[in-house]
């Protein structure tokens, strides 16, 4: 990483634009991994159910089966949270270059708390 940098923001994105092709392996590992796990666990918990003859509870079980997704997708759960969070940080950037006073006075952020200790 010999190229200067802005901000974090930006350490970040070409760290994440560097390393996603790299990790691709990786990714393959935990998917199975996850599915092994998930399949397991759900297997466990029915057959605890069904050998104290009770009915056997859903939702709990799908629990494992959501982890299990966010590990399959996780490229697409990644972009997600980096969809979500850019505008954020777009607008924290524009904001402290065009108000630099802002993050050291709440006041100049259109907030109305006081910094004064009582």
């Amino acid at each position: 990483m010999g190229a200067e940098f802005d901000n974090l923001h930006q350490v970040l994105r070409s760290l994440y634009t560097e390393m996603m092709p790299m990790c691709g392996d990786m990714i393959g590992v935990a998917k199975g991994i996850a599915g092994l796990g998930a399949l397991f666990y759900v297997a466990l918990r029915v057959w605890q159910t069904l050998a104290r003859a009770e009915p056997i509870d859903v939702y709990p079980l799908l629990r494992p089966f959501a982890l299990g997704l966010c590990i399959l997708f996780f490229p697409m759960v990644l972009e997600t949270i980096n969809g979500v969070l850019s505008p954020v940080v777009q607008v924290r950037t524009r904001c402290s270059k065009s108000r630099p006073s802002a993050w050291m006075n709440t006041a100049s952020c259109g907030t109305k708390w006081s910094t004064r200790r009582w």
